[in-house]
Order: C-alpha cells, then structure tokens, then sequence
C-alpha cells in the first residue's frame, strides 16, 4: 500500500508530480485525466510543456471566462479545506 503525503496547494500537486517524474528519469510522460484530474493534466502542461508527451482528457469542460471570475472568488475558503473532505466532496 502507498501512502501519498496530503498536498495544501495545485502548485504542491504539480511539483511532486514532476519530481516523480525527474526520480523515474523521464524526461517526458504521457498523463490522462478526467474531471479533476483533467483540470491538473492541463495545469502541468501549463506549467511545464516540455515534460509532457502525450495529453489524453476526459470530462474536461471548456474554459469559461465567467465560473473562473466565480471560481476566483471561492479559492481562498476553499484552499482552507482538507484534503479528505476533497475526496468526499468528488465521490
């Protein structure tokens, strides 16, 4: 069983993804992601394109200029939450 160390931030998800990335060896990886997992995908192909290879996204909705204005608002409550109650929260 893996034990993955809870992270407080989208910056602190992205980062111990690519240091899994660096420790492998890889220079690039190919991700998938859907919902959420679509939202980091894209984030890290934001962040760093060069060490991604091959993108693949499901239920990833498009941009809209709008929720992010609402979204925006809601970030500082919403970083404050746990990350298991994310989890409950995405179920």
């Amino acid at each position: 069983l893996v034990h993955y160390p809870s992270v407080a931030s989208l910056d602190a998800l992205l980062a111990g993804l690519d240091a899994v990335r660096r420790h492998l060896g890889a220079a690039t990886v190919a991700i998938c992601g859907g919902s959420f997992g679509a939202l980091v995908a894209q984030s890290w192909l934001a962040r760093d394109p060069a060490a991604i290879d091959r993108l693949v996204l499901s239920g990833a909705g498009p941009a809209e200029p709008a929720r992010a204005v609402t979204n925006a608002r809601r970030l500082p409550w919403m970083a404050r939450l746990p990350m298991p109650v994310w989890r409950a929260l995405l179920r």
